[in-house]
């Protein structure tokens, strides 16, 4: 009797897999934040270079007892290399080196960001110097080179004030706004230097809101110096 034909096993489908998502103009135009930490630490840098040998020895001595700073609603408090200033509880921590690989006690930055928009943060950077350093040297060259580094456009500055630190440092700072692949956000940086522990400290504050300011002089106000 003949044998009946082998059962015939059809051959396995492959799976269809779904294509990925285009990627839209809008997420192409989103600096990644490598990409904006490496903007921040140019225009620092180009902050740096321009008042390295620039001093000065007037209206820079620190007064005998600097006010203390109370925490602030829904804030953390920042504390390491000897300072501290408060930052929104739900924004995260980015510690760099400026001047080193790493940050240290002669130099670094320091980045608070917004989870949730990356042109929301604040910065703060430091270099040890023992010679008192006049900081209006530090805002022209910091905010061409955050403009350098950005490829940002339409830069309008705004006009230049002065504040004062807990401390009672004079601070000297230049608001400005900037368009950043399309994104226009409003900024203040702004430069002091500390006689307690030598240092110049630049503070920047970007934010996409209309007002820098504002949120540039909270920030300010918590800034402490141990």
């Amino acid at each position: 009797m003949a044998e009946a034909p082998p059962e015939t096993i059809p051959a396995p489908q492959p799976s269809a897999i779904p294509p990925s998502p285009p990627i839209t103009s809008e997420e192409e135009a989103k600096p990644s934040r490598r990409v904006l930490i490496a903007i921040l630490l140019v225009a620092v840098i180009a902050g740096g270079t321009g008042f390295a040998y620039v001093y000065t020895q007037t209206n820079l001595l620190r007064p005998s007892s600097p006010a203390a700073t109370h925490p602030l609603a829904g804030y953390n408090t920042y504390s390491n290399y000897g300072f501290s200033f408060q930052y929104p509880k739900t924004w995260t921590i980015t510690e760099r080196g400026l001047l080193d690989s790493t940050a240290d006690s002669n130099s670094g930055l320091v980045l608070a960001q917004s989870t949730t928009s990356q042109s929301d943060l604040v910065l703060v950077g430091w270099t040890h110097s023992v010679n008192s350093i006049d900081p209006s040297t530090v805002l022209s060259g910091a905010i061409n080179g955050f403009q350098r580094g950005s490829g940002g456009t339409d830069l309008v500055v705004g006009q230049q004030g002065t504040a004062t630190t807990t401390a009672g440092y004079s601070v000297i700072y230049q608001p400005f706004s900037i368009t950043i692949s399309g994104t226009h956000v409003n900024a203040v940086w702004s430069a002091w230097y500390s006689t307690h522990g030598q240092r110049l400290y630049q503070l920047s504050v970007v934010t996409s809101g209309q007002d820098a300011v504002s949120p540039f002089n909270t920030y300010l106000s918590s800034f402490t110096e141990s």
